[in-house]
């Protein structure tokens, strides 16, 4: 009983430690690049990275991601999406315990996911705003200005929706055959 137990733990703590990393590291360059942003960029300015298509530029967006809810009341868009970016995070918390170490791809999603929430919610509340700085473009038109966090909330999103779609299933069907596979075997040997 108490090696079961402890083989458990292991088995909790590798399934954590991806996640935890990539998020991390998400994490960590979504605030420095940030904070770089604002440290080096006033709203006026810009820095063509390639010219007519891809500029970096400070802009402070009051609402979720590719501007949702700018123009609705502060006061309430704040808490509303204070409170969605925590529910997000404990849902993903709650998605990660039912992971085996094999789901890699949705271990690493969670952890892209994770580490964008966090990072758009650590903006909203030290600064009531997410600092947006990638700004894509052709002649008149124009993406909405977006930030590391979001890009990883992006690419993670289009990930999940790979994974439950594509690998998810054939994973459960390899896992029903091994399980066939044994039960024939057990049943042979009997």
């Amino acid at each position: 009983m108490e090696s079961a137990s402890a083989e458990n733990r292991q088995r909790r703590g590798s399934i954590w430690l991806m996640p935890i990393i990539v998020g991390t590291l998400i994490l960590g360059s979504d605030q420095w690049t940030k904070w770089l942003i604002r440290q080096k960029l006033d709203a006026e300015s810009a820095i063509d990275v390639i010219r007519g298509f891809v500029q970096l530029v400070l802009v402070e967006n009051p609402g979720a991601a590719f501007g949702l809810f700018s123009d609705h009341d502060s006061s309430y868009r704040q808490m509303f999406l204070i409170v969605l970016s925590v529910l997000a995070l404990a849902v993903l918390g709650w998605l990660l315990r039912g992971l085996r170490r094999e789901d890699v791809l949705a271990r690493f999603t969670v952890g892209l996911l994770g580490g964008g929430a966090y990072g758009n919610l650590i903006d909203r509340v030290a600064f009531g705003r997410v600092t947006d700085f990638v700004r894509i473009y052709y002649k008149t038109w124009e993406w909405p200005s977006f930030n590391v966090a979001d890009s990883a909330i992006t690419i993670g999103i289009i990930l999940l929706l790979t994974d439950s779609m594509i690998f998810a299933p054939r994973r459960q069907r390899l896992r029903a055959s091994a399980t066939a596979a044994a039960e024939r075997t057990t049943g042979n040997a009997s």
